[in-house]
Parts: structure tokens; C-alpha cells; sequence
């Protein structure tokens, strides 16, 4: 997926001990990486707060991980709410 001009790809990782949390980025290999075991919404939600973390750090924004969680949970309900959901880049339709 393109964020601010930069290609990153998304891996979803099932049971790797590389995922010590729900989601975690890599912005040197500009790569996203999502704990496979969460439900789907949970993953499209996990990868709008990694995507809200990518645009902080490229902008220097100086967000706190509270308000990247707050961003994120309110862009997603607002998106399900009024857009029908994020489209399913995760699985199979995901440009990377």
C-alpha cells in the first residue's frame, strides 16, 4: 500500500515471535506487519493505527501512542459508519 509516496507491504503473521504486538511497523524496510490471529475488522483497524504511526513518523508530527490509538479508533468508526467499512486490502487485495 502507498503511504505518502512510499510503497509498504503488509504481511499478516500468524504465531511468529516476531509479533509481540497487534501490529508493529518497519519504516526503514517500509514494511506493516499484522497479528494474524485478530478477527478482520481487527486487523483493518490495527493496520489504520499502523498507517496513522507511518504518517507521524514521515511527517514528524510528534504523536503519543494514545493519540495514535484515538485517531485510529475514531477514523474507523467513522469510515464503518458512514463508508461501509475499509475495503479489504488485507488477504489478497492489498497493494504493496
Amino acid at each position: 500500500m502507498k503511504i505518502l509516496g512510499k510503497n509498504y507491504e503488509v504481511l499478516i503473521l500468524n504465531d511468529s515471535p516476531m509479533m509481540s504486538n497487534i501490529g508493529e511497523i518497519d519504516n526503514k524496510a517500509c514494511k506493516i506487519y499484522i497479528n494474524g490471529g485478530l478477527s478482520t475488522d481487527e486487523q483493518k483497524e490495527t493496520l489504520l493505527h499502523e498507517t496513522i504511526h507511518v504518517v507521524d513518523y514521515q511527517l514528524k508530527l510528534g504523536l503519543t501512542e494514545d493519540q495514535v490509538h484515538r485517531l485510529s479508533v475514531g477514523l474507523f468508526t467513522a469510515i464503518q459508519d458512514n463508508w461501509g467499512g475499509i475495503p479489504d486490502i488485507i488477504g489478497g487485495d492489498a497493494k504493496q
